[in-house]
């Protein structure tokens, strides 16, 4: 059987390595459009295996993980058409940093935090998602 906990320690090291790699590329002036599409794929790729690996060890309900899911990959892609268009996003929100301190501590200590946390992102995700793609077909769309 797997141990969750190495898929934890998987996860801080995949959330330290994807920190470091965007303040380095701009220090070495490599930084780019590609390099900031790559990284949100990466990210959002993270947010995937933690979601899968809470319906296979934890007590999740699959509806918010899928949800969470969905939500977090509409938001890179909200991201994604901004770097394309070269707009700005008025605002957005990517909680992995919660999402992964959530599931850590579900693992450790059995916290069971996890469902209603994860419902709660959804809850403020949804606008959040909804306003950031109107924000960037406004702006696309505006002459």
């Amino acid at each position: 059987m797997l141990n969750p906990l190495i898929f934890i320690y998987g996860l801080w090291l995949h959330f330290i390595l994807d920190s470091l790699d965007g303040p380095l590329a701009r220090f070495q002036n490599r930084a780019n459009a590609s390099g900031a599409i790559t990284d949100t794929i990466v990210d959002f790729l993270g947010v995937l295996a933690a979601t899968i690996f809470t319906l296979q060890f934890l007590n999740m309900n699959s509806i918010i993980a899928l949800c969470f899911a969905v939500l977090y990959l509409l938001e890179i892609y909200n991201s994604f058409l901004a770097t394309l268009t070269q707009k700005q996003l008025e605002f957005g929100l990517r909680p992995r940093l919660l999402f992964y301190i959530v599931l850590t501590l579900d693992v450790m200590i059995g916290s069971a935090y996890t469902n209603p946390v994860l419902l709660i992102l959804c809850i403020i995700m949804l606008p959040i998602v909804i306003w950031s793609f109107r924000h960037i077909y406004k702006q696309v769309n505006t002459k």
